[in-house]
């Protein structure tokens, strides 16, 4: 047993991410395949690795956490035809306790851009990928992108109502409803992958990262099966 004593702000305890955060946000697999961390990259950096995402042999897109800096039209690169995104379902109130409550149905759809990648791609997640790496991820899936390895999302996306309680405890809840782009339930489920891979202690405890080793291994057998 042992105790390890950590000084975190509240805001900061969810972003703790174990061996997958030690390499640079954009790096070189080998073998031609690059990986490019969605949590720690902006459209800046995005457009930057371009060329080399354009000219890889397969691309691994990291999105275990939050992809702040990411503006939709990073996944038009991948697409061959126009994209929507989950269906926001927003709460109109005509009258108290819910009793005359509708729905206004919004979406937004992104179209492909060039230069267009080609390559095998993966994209890895867990629970920490919650609202907009949802979004995204649930366009991965709908367009038929690449493959998504790893663990269930964290299942809770939507703009957010934040309040203050008395005493000062901070609540946020969701400020709408969101289904997926067929109108399936979404809160409670989030993005289920195609290929579950979870770490083990054992690979925790030697600095590997399995999740990313399995998304390594899937490419290497898309590029077998072409």
């Amino acid at each position: 047993m042992f105790t390890l004593p950590l000084e975190l702000e509240p805001s900061e305890a969810c972003l703790i991410r174990i061996a997958e955060s030690r390499r640079p946000r954009i790096a070189d697999l080998g073998h031609g395949f690059l990986y490019l961390d969605a949590a720690r990259i902006d459209d800046a950096a995005f457009r930057g690795s371009l060329p080399a995402l354009a000219a890889a042999r397969g691309v691994v897109v990291d999105c275990r956490g939050y992809p702040g800096g990411l503006t939709p039209r990073w996944l038009e690169h991948w697409l061959t035809a126009p994209a929507k995104s989950p269906q926001w379902h927003v709460p109109v109130d005509r009258a108290p306790d819910r009793t005359a409550r509708t729905f206004t149905v919004r979406d937004w759809t992104i179209t492909p851009q060039a230069p267009r990648i080609t390559a095998p791609t993966v994209f890895l997640t867990d629970a920490q990928a919650i609202s907009r790496a949802e979004t995204y991820l649930s366009i991965v899936r709908h367009a038929g992108i690449g493959k998504i390895l790893g663990a269930p999302t964290a299942g809770t996306n939507g703009n957010i109502l934040p309040f203050t309680l008395p005493g000062g405890l901070r609540v946020t809840i969701t400020g709408m409803k969101v289904r997926t782009q067929d109108g399936a339930p979404f809160h409670g489920i989030g993005i289920e992958p195609d290929i579950a891979v979870a770490p083990t202690s054992a690979g925790i405890q030697s600095g590997r990262d399995e999740v990313l080793e399995a998304g390594i291994a899937e490419l290497r057998a898309a590029l077998g099966r072409q």
